[in-house]
């Protein structure tokens, strides 16, 4: 099923479960939409407008629990078992924006919270993350009860807003947590083998009103306010990051779904078993669209691997490198070249360069070879002229031969003379 984009729609507020609510169209003016937005649809919340989520069931789906996810790095927490509104597309509150809820949310899919945008629940219920998280500086979340980071999930919580929630549970280990500072009314709970030190960004401090910032399941000693040590951070969101070879280059692309406070890109290559920056690229600051970069290495051998990886800055100064990627082997296929023959005369013309010998040669039909010269570097748009006027008419073949190729032609000789 192909998922639908849905924009609020014209009035201050509205139920999630209401076509009245929504619309097609992005200026949020415009006709109701035909359905709801479903389990897997996106939706962006637009300046001014609320939309409230007031049963599980709001987007046309059952509610599920983390326990119903039957994943081995989902659930084992205290109430795992609840169901949840669960949501996989695409959530997006845009400054002036409010997401409000009476029951407990779940998301899978990526939620971004723009400044001054508000992500609120209101009952005693607790908010599951399970995507990728962002909660931008300068917004406002509001947690009634517990915020769970479990699965996969990556979050990240700027500066300056307005943030609370209970407890925050981080459950098992691949849940990963990153930002400024963050205020939390009781602790830090650790279920399912989860460590806060290796979790928890090195950047990132957490405070807690209650004095103690560590209550792990089994318990641990640990220090208030908590600063993380993970060696990682969550600025960027990238979504590809590939080399593409050519004969005179290797381009490095990437692209991003998402940015916060991005400053710009070191493109590095390894060297001589040293990272080295050979490029840099500006960022596009912070955005929720998607972004193509691209930089083209002309300063290496493209007949061997090279090895390349971003290194991002902040406008903080702050720094994360990504994966490092392998650049494929161009093969080579030897010269590309033209040749036009006329009568006796061959006219020979390289097309590309190439920083390795070449022989040409010409051969008659019974081997024995009328011409032969070699070059020790080809050049572009470099020109070989033939003289096969003493010569008879008959069969012969065209050689250009490299280092480890070789290309024939062949060809008739017209010689009125011979």
């Amino acid at each position: 099923m192909t998922a639908t984009i849905y924009y609020s729609r014209n009035a201050t507020g509205g139920a999630w479960s209401s076509t009245a609510s929504w619309t097609l169209s992005s200026t949020g003016i415009g006709a109701s939409a035909p359905a709801i937005p479903q389990r897997t649809d996106s939706v962006v919340i637009l300046n001014g407008h609320t939309i409230e989520i007031t049963a599980i069931n709001d987007n046309g789906s059952a509610g599920v629990s983390p326990d119903d996810l039957n994943r081995t790095n989902v659930g084992g927490f205290r109430g795992d078992g609840t169901d949840a509104f669960y949501h996989t597309g695409y959530i997006w509150i845009q400054s002036g924006g409010t997401l409000t809820s009476t029951v407990r949310l779940m998301f899978e899919g990526k939620v971004v919270v723009a400044n001054n945008g508000t992500l609120e629940t209101t009952s005693n219920d607790d908010l599951v993350l399970l995507g990728n998280t962002q909660f931008e500086a300068g917004c406002s979340v509001s947690i009634d009860d517990d915020i769970i980071c479990t699965g996969n999930s990556t979050t990240y919580i700027g500066s300056n807003g307005s943030f609370s929630a209970d407890d925050l549970y981080l459950d098992h280990t691949d849940a990963l947590l990153c930002g400024d500072t963050l205020t939390i009314d009781d602790a830090i709970q650790e279920f399912n083998g989860a460590d806060a030190e290796d979790q928890l960004c090195s950047n990132f401090i957490v405070v807690c009103t209650d004095g103690n910032c560590c209550n792990s399941r089994p318990p641990n000693p640990c220090t208030s306010p908590y600063g993380g040590t993970g060696n990682f951070t969550l600025p960027v969101d990238l979504t590809s990051f590939l080399t593409r070879t050519f004969e005179d280059r290797i381009d490095i692309e990437w692209e991003t779904q998402s940015e916060i406070n991005n400053d710009y890109f070191l493109v590095e290559r390894l060297q001589n078993s040293s990272w080295e920056a050979i490029g840099q690229v500006t960022g596009n600051g912070t955005t929720n669209e998607f972004h193509f970069y691209q930089y083209s290495d002309y300063e290496v051998n493209v007949a061997e691997a090279a090895y390349y990886r971003l290194r991002q800055f902040d406008f903080n100064g702050q720094e994360n490198l990504s994966q490092i990627i392998q650049s494929e082997v161009l093969v080579n296929q030897g010269h590309k070249y033209k040749f036009v023959h006329n009568g006796s005369r061959i006219a020979l013309n390289f097309l590309d360069r190439h920083d390795e010998s070449a022989t040409i040669q010409v051969v008659t039909a019974e081997g024995r070879i009328v011409f032969d010269k070699t070059f020790d570097i080809v050049h572009k748009e470099q020109s070989v002229e033939i003289d096969l006027s003493e010569y008879s008419s008959g069969w012969y073949v065209l050689g250009i031969i490299g280092a480890d190729n070789a290309h024939f032609e062949k060809m008739i000789l017209l010689n009125a003379a011979k």
